[in-house]
């Protein structure tokens, strides 16, 4: 890599480039990335980092705030939720003169709708293996014939029965 100075630094440091960092960061890039989009090497960005409070602040908290969003989304994907979106319903007015069909329109009009979105499956799998691997946790069973083989087939353990006994507790 070539050598850097403080203006390859300050380049770094403006209100353009900030976001950047920011987003690599919210995107859960690690340092050593960071780094390697940059065009710098580890040590160099370590060295920023300690030199520019912009830098550090730009690479700091963010990713801790990424990955709570991203506990807050899995949970409501496992749990399940609802979500109000906007659609248009075609309205028809018909006018009636004497008995007669005088004028006809339509429009659309946007209304609210509620859907519920039902739990996913996948999600809750990964919640509890995360939350709760004690109880919750993806095991390999032998295929029988070899021991060393493994089939693929996955078992969890049911709620309440623990990964030593095997047995439901109750």
């Amino acid at each position: 890599m070539e050598k850097h100075t403080a203006n390859q630094a300050a380049v770094w440091r403006t209100p353009e480039r900030l976001p950047v960092l920011r987003g690599w960061a919210e995107d859960g890039l690690t340092r050593e990335a960071v780094a390697d989009h940059m065009s710098v090497s580890v040590e160099r960005l370590s060295k920023w980092i300690r030199q520019y409070p912009e830098i550090a602040e730009a690479l700091s908290h963010i990713p801790a705030e990424s990955d709570y969003a991203v506990v807050q989304a899995l949970h409501r994907k496992a749990i399940g939720f609802k979500v109000t979106v906007q659609k248009n319903v075609k309205c028809k007015t018909v006018v009636y003169e004497g008995g007669k069909k005088a004028e006809e329109r339509e429009e659309l009009l946007p209304v609210q709708e509620e859907i519920y979105v039902a739990p996913d499956l996948r999600a809750q799998s990964i919640w509890l293996e995360n939350r709760m691997p004690e109880l919750w946790h993806f095991k390999a069973q032998p295929d029988g014939e070899n021991e060393e083989v493994q089939s693929g087939v996955v078992v969890l353990s049911a709620v309440g029965e623990t990964p030593e006994s095997g047995e439901a507790e109750g």
